[in-house]
Parts: C-alpha cells; sequence; structure tokens
C-alpha cells in the first residue's frame, strides 16, 4: 500500500527524480531552489519522505529508492491514461491536463487500468510523452499502439 502523500510531497519527489535523473544526488541546495522554498522548508518534506522509504539520503544529496521511483511511475501512468480519456472525450487538451493533475495522486490503479484497456493500452499521451506499462500487468500480454 502506497504511503499517505501531499502535493508538496509529490512536488518534492518529483524534483528528486528529476534532479538525480543523470545518476547524481539531488543536492538541497537544488531541490529548494526548484521548489523554490528555503533550505529548512525542503529539508522538512526530504525527511519526510526518507520517513516513508521513497527517499534515500547518502553523504552528498538525496536520491529516490525503488519505492519512490515506482510511485512516480504510477503517478505519471494515471495522469497520462486519464488525461488521455479525457481528451478523447473532447475536453480541450489544456483541461483535460488541468483535470487530470486534480486527481491523479489519488486514483485507483484499477481504474487506470479500465480506463486504459478502453482507450486500448496508448503508448503515448496527447502531449506525446510515454505512458509508462502497468507493472502489475502479467508477462505476455502485449499492448496496442494507439
Amino acid at each position: 500500500m502506497a504511503p499517505k502523500m501531499s502535493e508538496r510531497d509529490f512536488d518534492c519527489l518529483r524534483t528528486v527524480e528529476k534532479l538525480s535523473a543523470n545518476g547524481w544526488p539531488a543536492r538541497l541546495k537544488d531541490i529548494s531552489s526548484d521548489l523554490n522554498v528555503r533550505g529548512p522548508t525542503a529539508l522538512g518534506f526530504l525527511d519526510s519522505l526518507v520517513r516513508k522509504s521513497l527517499v534515500e539520503r547518502g553523504p552528498t544529496g538525496y536520491r529516490s529508492t525503488e519505492s519512490g521511483t515506482k510511485l512516480l511511475r504510477d503517478n505519471y501512468r494515471a495522469h497520462r491514461v486519464f488525461e488521455s480519456l479525457l481528451y478523447k472525450l473532447g475536453v480541450p487538451l489544456g483541461d483535460a491536463c488541468e483535470m487530470s493533475s486534480k486527481v491523479d495522486e489519488t486514483m485507483d490503479a484499477r481504474a487506470v487500468d479500465v480506463f486504459c484497456s478502453y482507450l486500448g493500452h496508448p503508448r503515448l499521451c496527447p502531449h506525446g510523452l510515454e505512458i509508462p506499462e502497468n507493472h502489475r500487468r502479467r508477462r505476455g500480454r502485449g499492448r496496442t499502439s494507439s
């Protein structure tokens, strides 16, 4: 079961993932700058994520744990699938993205799977970003192109 996360927790986790994507740990200074908060505030967010085992602290900075990366992947999948559904239903792309952002962090994975199936398992969202695969999906059940 995923830990309870606030919107700011997700923002901080996304920032750590983004800043450490090149293999180097994300530094507190860069994290606080990206989040537009002071260092002690960012440190509070990071401490919360460390306690939830979503981020680990090393001698030179922070990086996502496997659990943190999985949680973000599930969040991106929920956002992009729901956005795709809304767009297919005729909602303008900007509005679909905004609406999806309001529910992507709380959407049930089973609902995301149903929406994705209904859409024919698209590979890309309307913005052209990859929709992560369902990691719970059984092997041998391939995806179709959109």
